[in-house]
């Protein structure tokens, strides 16, 4: 919406160009389908689709000029997650949210190869962030097991993965 365009203007106000968009918001209110409001699903929806392709439409324009610039090349990266290839019981809607995600990134890709502008997706399993925060208590101890067991990553991690992305030559 406004708060998206407003963003998109400042950083072209302040950078004169946008190279790379990171699209990095996203939240996971969890839980059994017969449990979850309604609401928790258009919430989801709201920031991990319509946040993803709100800012991309701002920004699809600057990326194309930009890749005509030095670089050779602009970026978008897209931070999905592995729930978007499987869904688990508890989190139907939030996998649904990311396989969205999977798949606009791989249309727009094939849309923008020909302009230089390259799509990536990442996709982490559970990171250690504010998102754990958002598990319905019940259901966090029956995976607490396997989150104990699997080393979480860290947003850092994810971050060298973007940047590798958009790092490599055009």
């Amino acid at each position: 919406g406004a708060s998206v365009q407003r963003m998109g203007d400042g950083s072209i106000a302040q950078f004169g160009r946008i190279d790379i968009l990171v699209n990095n918001a996203g939240i996971g209110l969890t839980g059994p389908a017969v449990q979850v409001e309604l609401e928790d699903w258009r919430r989801m929806v709201d920031v991990n689709v319509m946040g993803v392709l709100n800012c991309t439409h701002i920004a699809l324009s600057h990326l194309i000029e930009a890749a005509k610039g030095p670089r050779g090349v602009a970026d978008i990266v897209n931070i999905s997650s592995v729930a978007g290839r499987k869904a688990l019981p508890g989190s139907s809607v939030y996998a649904a949210t990311k396989f969205a995600v999977n798949v606009f990134s791989d249309g727009v890709r094939q849309e923008l190869a020909s302009k230089h502008v390259r799509v990536s997706i990442v996709a982490p399993g559970f990171t250690k962030s504010e998102f754990i925060e958002h598990i319905r208590p019940d259901l966090l101890a029956k995976i607490r097991a396997s989150l104990e067991a699997m080393p979480a990553m860290t947003s850092e991690e994810i971050a060298e993965t973007g940047t590798f992305c958009v790092t490599r030559p055009a």
